[in-house]
């Protein structure tokens, strides 16, 4: 594994009223290999790190443990087994005591993953598992069961539609109906839908990108049959390409309920940002702005400041430090 602290950067904050701080510093740092990969997160309360995170990988890209401490002492790892294509195989965390804490297994059949098993504290009997069917080697998922150690089934999956590509209505408790399509439009734009049915309601997932694979709107339905507008978020893109608005409905209504602004220098970095929130009667309950700072390529400050309630702010500080292994 590469040397850890190639790159070091630690990030502080404090929050003020009327210039006065009303919080500890809080500051984190982050660790990253001569890859780019983390190996490292910390927290600190003043010079002292209260808690870390430790990244270790079998090869670049690869993440083979994650090890947790709290000042100093173990309380917890998490570790991942890969086959011979990289593909996961098995996850177990492991507690403060040295015993596994849960476990999941993942066996495949050519490309597609066919079965999942979950244990907890015990390794060699399962608690439940869950097995999947497809169309061939598409990965087309048309079916999945999660059935307990006795074979009883728990929770079952429908990815089947009719010749109309409409779904089928869920008739089981324990049963959810799922549909989804992928179509072009005319403009190029790429439309993607995902519907769920279960016993007691529906959801529909609407999502439309442009050819530069942009979210342009993104929609959500519910009610009985998943035919009823319920939420809808639009982005709006500068010439260059970047997000410079987001706004958030409620169509029931029709009534805004957040919008997110933002303002880019020349060099394509985020100079500023403004949030506003809103409640059902159109009532602003929060509005921060945020005004970055760079050093070069790299972010050395933010401010964010509170519109609603004038004098209170929240700095944040970056520093960053390459240590030659």
């Amino acid at each position: 594994m590469a040397a850890l602290g190639v790159v070091f950067v630690k990030e502080c904050n404090n929050y003020y009223v009327n210039g006065k701080s009303r919080s500890r510093e809080r500051c984190t740092s982050l660790s990253y290999d001569t890859l780019g990969q983390k190996v490292k997160e910390a927290r600190y309360k003043g010079e002292r790190e209260v808690w870390s995170a430790t990244y270790e990988y079998y090869e670049p890209g690869l993440l083979k443990s994650t090890v947790y401490r709290n000042n100093g002492t173990f309380v917890g790892s998490r570790h991942y087994r890969f086959d011979s294509v990289q593909r996961i195989t098995e996850i177990f965390s492991i507690n403060k005591k040295g015993k596994v804490d849960y476990m999941n297994r993942y066996v495949y059949e050519g490309k597609n993953l066919t079965e999942k098993y979950f244990y907890t504290k015990d390794t060699v009997r399962y608690k439940y598992y869950t097995q999947n069917w497809y169309e061939g080697d598409s990965g087309a998922m048309l079916r999945a069961v999660r059935k307990d150690v006795k074979g009883k089934v728990l929770y079952v999956w429908d990815y089947g539609c009719n010749t109309h590509g409409e779904i089928k209505k869920a008739e089981l408790k324990n049963e959810s109906r799922i549909c989804t399509s992928d179509t072009r439009l005319p403009n190029g734009h790429r439309l993607q839908q995902f519907d769920e049915i279960t016993k007691e309601g529906a959801l529909r997932y609407i999502s439309e990108t442009d050819s530069a694979d942009r979210m342009v709107q993104w929609t959500k339905y519910s009610g009985k049959a998943g035919d009823k507008l319920a939420q809808q978020i639009n982005f709006s893109y500068s010439d260059q390409g970047r997000e410079t608005l987001t706004q958030v409905y409620d169509i029931k209504t029709g009534k805004l309920l957040a919008q997110y602004e933002y303002r880019y220098n020349n060099d394509n970095q985020i100079l500023s940002s403004l949030s506003k929130r809103y409640n059902k009667k159109q009532k602003l309950t929060g509005s921060w702005e945020t005004q970055n700072a760079y050093d070069g390529r790299l972010l050395s400050r933010t401010v964010g400041t509170s519109l609603l309630k004038p004098g209170r702010e929240s700095i944040t500080v970056y520093s960053y430090t390459r240590v030659q292994p």
